[in-house]
């Protein structure tokens, strides 16, 4: 029996045709589950590279948050340490300009009490120059005096004293003692102090 015979068979024929039609429903399924499989993977690898590219991103993010966060607080650094020195200098002149005034004053505060220390010191020498002159003075008058009253007392017989009148010396006062000068303190002797500068802490 030929093949088209055996098809002509009652129900060979049948078979056959839902033969093929699983076979083709077998090789659709099969690509159909091919294709599926594909697609997840596709899907899969490009989830992977997504999450590649976002950790990737994000680490770019956060280093370039840090280098702004750097370079911001180098910035304020130096901006703190210019306010410092300008600061400093400003204190500087303000300690200069006050120890010039202090100085000036102190100068002529210095002058006047010399002044006023050698005023002093010539009055007590005229002061005892005088007293000496006065008493030498008196002490001469006083002395030709009583000589006088005793030639005078002797002329007349009045009774005089043995060795005739005795007069005493004069006695001086003791030598004038000065106060030494003593110089005044400079003012400006104490050094300008500023605090150092201390960079802020992270």
């Amino acid at each position: 029996m030929g093949p088209a015979a055996f098809l002509a068979v009652p129900g060979v024929a049948q078979g056959v045709g839902l033969g093929l039609q699983g076979f083709f429903s077998w090789l659709g399924s099969r690509g159909q589950a091919k294709a599926t499989r594909k697609a997840a993977e596709i899907q899969a690898r490009a989830a992977r590279d997504t999450g590649a590219w976002q950790e990737r991103v994000a680490g770019e993010q956060l280093a370039f948050q840090r280098e702004e966060a750097a370079r911001l607080q180098e910035e304020f650094n130096r901006a703190e340490r210019a306010n410092w020195a300008m600061e400093r200098a400003r204190e500087q002149r303000l300690y200069g300009k006050a120890g010039d005034e202090a100085f000036n004053l102190f100068g002529l505060s210095r002058h006047q009490r010399r002044l006023g220390f050698d005023e002093a010191a010539a009055n007590r020498a005229n002061l005892r120059a005088e007293l000496l002159s006065t008493g030498r003075t008196g002490q001469g008058r006083f002395a030709a005096t009583q000589r006088r009253l005793g030639r005078l007392g002797a002329l007349v017989g009045a009774p005089q004293p043995p060795g005739g009148r005795e007069i005493a010396p004069y006695v001086e006062p003791t030598a004038l003692v000065q106060p030494e000068w003593r110089p005044l303190a400079d003012p400006r002797q104490t050094a300008f102090e500023y605090p150092e500068y201390v960079p802020p802490t992270a």
